[in-house]
């Protein structure tokens, strides 16, 4: 079963990939909205950590959880294809990426696994 759900989310990032290179236009503004999305669902997942919730309501933030990662990755693509990215800038843009597809891959195990 993890085999299957890491191809899966390899094949997902490699189409999230695909997405942002092939966006036009300038997407730059939509990023503050798009990370303050993802830090206000990773509150409440530590929030509901210590608290019991039901099995449906953690199925919904992982899943809200996926969808915000693959929106911001398909931004950070856009902004890489864009040129918003300085020679300095690229390390920490690649652990970014890395950090999104193992974000992706731990939500999308936890999503199978409800």
């Amino acid at each position: 079963m993890l085999i299957t759900v890491f191809i899966s989310t390899a094949i997902i990032f490699i189409l999230l990939t695909v997405a942002g290179l092939k966006i036009p236009g300038d997407v730059t503004e939509t990023g503050s909205i798009i990370f303050t999305a993802l830090v206000v669902i990773f509150v409440f997942s530590i929030v509901f950590m210590f608290f019991p919730v039901e099995n449906t309501f953690l199925l919904f933030l992982a899943a809200m959880f996926v969808l915000l990662t693959a929106i911001y990755t398909v931004y950070e693509f856009t902004i890489i294809c864009s040129n918003y990215v300085r020679d300095v800038e690229v390390i920490g843009v690649a652990v970014y990426l890395y950090l999104s597809f193992f974000n992706l891959l731990a939500n999308i195990i936890a999503v199978v696994r409800r």
